[in-house]
């Protein structure tokens, strides 16, 4: 071992490094990639997809909510919206806790509401994964 050679090293710090190093060997054996990394980021407390379409006026947009924990405990909520088919654009909000982000994910589903006013079709809804309640209406078929 490199203690016999190195006397006046403590022996305690070079375990440690030795276990740490070690350590970061399993760790760099578990790593996956960062597109895999976003699919476990969060812990889906609610998610809902909605689009709209309107091929007259050649509308169609997607809208996607997302809202959870990542995997260091911090509640994040994402949207990603663009035109259905394309990868859109993706904003995250990091909130301080469960509320704001209920709050959060109520206002952006309100201000869905009023598109019909605004570009001239509504938004339905495609997906709805609510398992801790948080859209208070039931979807029926």
């Amino acid at each position: 071992m490199i203690v016999a050679f190195l006397p006046q090293v403590n022996v305690e710090r070079i375990s440690a490094l030795v276990s740490s190093a070690l350590f970061l060997e399993r760790v760099i054996e578990h790593v996956i990639t960062r597109s895999e990394a976003e699919n476990f980021a969060m812990m889906d407390a609610f998610t809902v997809t909605l689009e709209a379409r309107y091929p007259a006026i050649g509308r169609f947009r997607a809208y996607r909510l997302k809202a959870g924990t990542d995997l260091f405990g911090d509640w994040l909520v994402e949207i990603t919206y663009g035109r259905i088919g394309t990868s859109g654009r993706r904003i995250r909000y990091t909130v301080q806790d469960e509320t704001q982000a209920r709050e959060l994910v109520r206002e952006t589903l309100r201000r869905r509401a009023t598109a019909h006013k605004r570009i001239g079709v509504s938004y339905r809804f495609c997906q709805l994964s609510d398992p801790h309640q948080w859209f208070p209406v039931k979807l029926s078929n």
